[in-house]
């Protein structure tokens, strides 16, 4: 029989760091689902408090894990909705949810549990779920009115299952002119290094360059450095030094004439690289040094034999960006959004409500496309 637990203080859930990495490991998810990444999350964001731990146990053994949060948003700027969702919608990752065996059984349980003791719920949502995902699955299941939406973006990513040659061959002609263009410009008016750091008495350090590089970065005219967003600062700091503890963090620096040019943090978990942040001196700009940075960390991947260059949305993408990642890709997963509803009249209304919208966006986004192809 399977049961459901509560647990809703921060510390009371520092002691699930075993059962609940185990778990994340068994069941074959990635960084994001991971006991760390949560934990800093909900001590950043969500300030150690305000959220819904449920925990789906079966004879006393842990089958699944529910990291939950509670917030209000408004659907068309006019209709107010509870939502409750997973905390790492916060970030924006692949979600997916920490459970084994009898998914779809526990799953409802955790709904009902939900609908029992939060009845004020609306909405469950779920974002950023791809195909491969078992969640889509479930939601064809579940006793609960479900509706899926096609996210517009998907997730890039590179698999790394040859070598340095053969991937950039793979890549379109006119990235790789622009890639040989940028090295040749680098080599002839400038000194490039390229510095490693990841070990838990060098973070302090990262966080400094990475303050002074991001200063003079098109960050701190956007306003997104991370000394400007608290929250985003207390995360990184707070995960970045859980990720060193555990030989897993990867921070790499382009120098460029002595001075720090350019850096891409990122987290590496069995054989995969998930890059977090990146950024470089505005005054560099003409040495492509996004480009060079990522050239000289995937060629170290392919070095090193991983598999993956998992290239994840994060929280500070602009379209600029995407496109700069979409070059390096190798394939894209696709996005889903997916919403459970309570059965309540008014639920009822947001949900077919919600089915004319996601109509409207569809039909709307194909006549987007037919005009490009015509």
């Amino acid at each position: 029989m399977i049961t459901i637990e509560e647990i809703n203080t921060f510390d009371q859930a520092l002691g699930l760091k075993e059962e609940w990495d185990k778990l994340v490991d068994e069941v074959g998810l990635d960084v994001s689902m991971s006991f760390d990444f949560v934990m800093s999350l909900w001590e950043a964001w969500l300030g150690k408090k305000n959220i819904i731990l449920l925990l789906a146990k079966e004879e006393n053994n842990l089958i699944g894990i529910f990291p939950l949060y509670i917030f209000k948003q408004r659907m068309l700027g006019i209709f107010p909705v509870n939502k409750i969702g997973m905390s790492t919608n916060i970030f924006s990752f692949h979600n997916d949810f920490i459970i084994k065996d009898k998914t779809i059984e526990a799953f409802n349980l955790v709904l009902d549990y939900l609908k029992m003791h939060y009845d004020m719920w609306d909405v469950f949502e779920i974002t950023d779920v791809s195909t491969e995902s078992r969640v889509i699955d479930w939601a064809n299941k579940s006793h609960f009115k479900t509706l899926l939406k096609y996210k517009v973006a998907g997730a890039p990513y590179a698999i790394l299952n040859d070598n340095w040659e053969s991937y950039v061959q793979s890549r379109p002609q006119k990235f790789r002119q622009n890639l040989r263009r940028a090295e040749k410009e680098l080599e002839k008016s400038g000194k490039p290094e390229v510095k490693y750091f990841g070990n838990p008495d060098e973070v302090d350090y990262v966080f400094d360059k990475i303050r002074e590089i991001e200063t003079e970065s098109w960050k701190e005219r956007n306003g997104t450095t991370l000394e400007r967003n608290e929250k985003q600062k207390t995360f990184f700091k707070s995960y970045f030094r859980k990720t060193a503890d555990r030989d897993k963090l990867l921070a790499i620096f382009l120098c460029i004439n002595g001075e720090y040019a350019a850096f891409s943090i990122n987290v590496i978990d069995k054989k995969v690289c998930y890059p977090m942040l990146m950024s470089y001196k505005g005054k560099f700009k003409k040495y492509s040094p996004g480009s060079i940075i990522w050239e000289r960390l995937i060629k170290r991947l392919f070095e090193l034999k991983f598999e993956k260059f998992d290239i994840l949305r994060d929280i500070i993408l602009n379209k600029e960006q995407a496109l700069f990642k979409r070059k390096w890709a190798t394939g894209e997963l696709e996005d889903f959004s997916i919403w459970f509803y309570n059965d309540r009249i008014y639920d009822l209304f947001l949900y077919h409500l919600n089915k004319i919208r996601t109509f409207v966006d569809r039909f709307m986004s194909s006549i987007r496309i037919s005009e490009r192809l015509t």
